[in-house]
């Protein structure tokens, strides 16, 4: 037995449907489940990635967790090895590899977990990007059959899948930064939580807009843009243009100061990958109550939560032992 330690990212796992922008747990049991089961390919230039082991699991009476795989294939090229002598030599091998992550979604505020097991583990943009296209894949095709009986079709998915900052993420990207050129904050449809800028939101739904931006140009106070950020909690997408103290120019996005935490986890190589895989997933969870932006909530999400409960208890619960 070996103890590894990890990093797993805290996310805003954020979809809501339609022109009225109704909460994810609306088509829980007829859209966001059965698309995640839907065993979907996403297939790039090089990789394929695809969710697998898609599970719910109560951890108590008052939460419900989604989890599951998100798996790469993929195929590792080696064209050059160190011989004995330590010369560099010519070879031609290739082997398939399939590194995974493991997601967690609290399925009352919609945060979410993401443990990226290995070196090329897919990470939050290959979740998102394969999350879109897996919930367009799965409608399309509903969608087609519903037409054909004449049947209301499902609405547009609008998805907004955020890392969550951090103030010491803010501060640790801005520590090299002499000026910030200009500040992004990128406004969309929120899924229960409050919102950041209220006038905002309200403006973006009286010109009918499902995304709205605001933009300051070179904001004086580095400490004002880090509390705003931090403030934001992954409600909005923060896109930062710099000026570092050695006058390169470059953009900080949202992933680069989203929160990852630290974990510690008891490998055993002699268990099946299938158990280790299950421990894991118990150890991520274990440790995520300690995680207070993984675990609050507001009134808005007790709300949806109690009201569309239902369409989550129409699928087997796994409870957490």
């Amino acid at each position: 037995m070996k103890i590894e330690k990890k990093y797993i990212d805290i996310i805003n796992f954020n979809v809501v449907f339609g022109e009225e922008e109704k909460p994810m747990l609306s088509y829980f049991n007829n859209i966001i489940y059965p698309a995640f089961k839907s065993n979907f390919i996403n297939k790039g230039k090089n990789n394929e990635y695809m969710f697998m082991d898609i599970n719910l699991f109560e951890k108590n009476k008052n939460t419900i967790f989604l989890t599951g795989m998100l798996v790469k294939k993929t195929n590792i090229e080696i064209k050059s090895v160190l011989n004995p002598n330590k010369k560099v030599v010519s070879t031609n091998q290739n082997y398939e590899s399939a590194p995974y992550s493991i997601f967690i979604i609290n399925l009352k505020n919609h945060r979410m977990l993401l443990f990226k097991n290995q070196k090329g583990s897919p990470n939050l943009s290959n979740f998102s990007s394969t999350f879109k296209k897996t919930i367009k894949n799965y409608t399309t095709i509903k969608n087609n059959i519903l037409k054909q009986t004449g049947k209301k079709p499902f609405p547009n998915a609008i998805i907004n899948i955020l890392g969550v900052p951090i103030l010491e993420s803010i501060s640790n990207a801005l520590k090299q930064v002499r000026k910030i050129k200009k500040l992004k904050l990128r406004f969309h449809p929120l899924n229960g939580d409050l919102n950041f800028n209220g006038l905002t939101n309200e403006i973006r739904k009286t010109v009918d807009s499902k995304t709205g931006s605001i933009i300051f140009n070179s904001p004086k106070s580095m400490e004002g843009v880090v509390e705003i950020i931090d403030e934001s909690k992954g409600t909005v997408d923060v896109t930062m243009e710099v000026e570092y103290k050695n006058n390169a120019i470059g953009k900080i996005k949202n992933e680069a100061i989203s929160k990852s935490v630290e974990i510690e986890l008891f490998e055993n190589e002699d268990y099946t990958e299938e158990v280790r895989i299950n421990n894991k997933l118990k150890s991520i969870l274990k440790y995520s109550e300690d995680i207070d932006s993984f675990n609050f909530e507001n009134s808005s999400h007790n709300e949806i939560y109690d009201k569309y409960k239902g369409k989550i208890l129409e699928f087997p619960i796994k409870r957490l032992k």
